[in-house]
C-alpha cells in the first residue's frame, strides 16, 4: 500500500480540481469558491439610499462603480424603499449593469449589495483610505 505525504495529497487535490473544472460548469479565473453560473434571484428586500442625498455631499471616488449605478437606479425609480430585485431588473432590462469599458458585471445587485452592505451601513471602511460613511438603509 502506498504511503501519501503532503506533496502526493496536494497532487490528488488539484488532479480532482481539474477533473472538476473540466466539466461543462462555467468557471471564471480569479474568484476562488464563487459561482457565477448561479446569480441570485428572487431577491427580497429593498434599500434606501435617502441618507446619502442628506449629506448633500458628492459621493467619495473609493465608492465603487457598481454602488453608484445601483444609487442612480434608486433615484430613478423616484426614491425612498425600492426593491432591490426591481433595480437588478431595471438595470439588467437597460443595459447599464456593466463596467466603463462595457464588458458586463459577473455578480448581480444582490451581492454586490451583500458584499458592500457594511460599508454602505456605515460600519466599515470603504477600502483601506476610505472612511466609514453610511450611505444606505434596508428594509424588507
Amino acid at each position: 500500500m502506498p504511503t501519501l505525504n503532503k506533496d502526493s495529497a496536494k497532487s490528488n487535490k488539484e488532479q480532482t480540481l481539474g477533473q472538476h473544472l473540466n466539466n461543462d460548469t462555467p468557471h471564471i479565473e480569479g474568484n476562488k469558491g464563487f459561482n457565477f453560473a448561479k446569480p441570485v434571484t428572487g431577491v427580497s428586500g429593498k434599500i434606501d439610499f435617502t441618507i446619502a442625498l442628506e449629506r448633500n455631499q458628492p459621493i467619495p471616488s473609493y465608492v465603487p462603480r457598481q454602488i453608484a449605478l445601483v444609487m442612480e437606479e434608486w433615484h430613478a425609480q423616484g426614491g425612498g424603499l425600492v426593491e432591490i430585485q426591481a433595480i437588478n431588473d431595471s438595470l439588467e432590462t437597460k443595459r447599464l449593469w456593466k463596467r466603463a469599458n462595457g464588458a458586463a458585471y459577473n455578480q448581480d445587485v444582490a451581492t454586490i449589495l451583500l458584499h458592500y452592505r457594511a460599508m454602505l451601513l456605515g460600519t466599515a471602511t470603504w477600502g483601506k483610505r476610505g472612511d466609514k460613511l453610511k450611505l444606505a438603509t434596508f428594509g424588507s
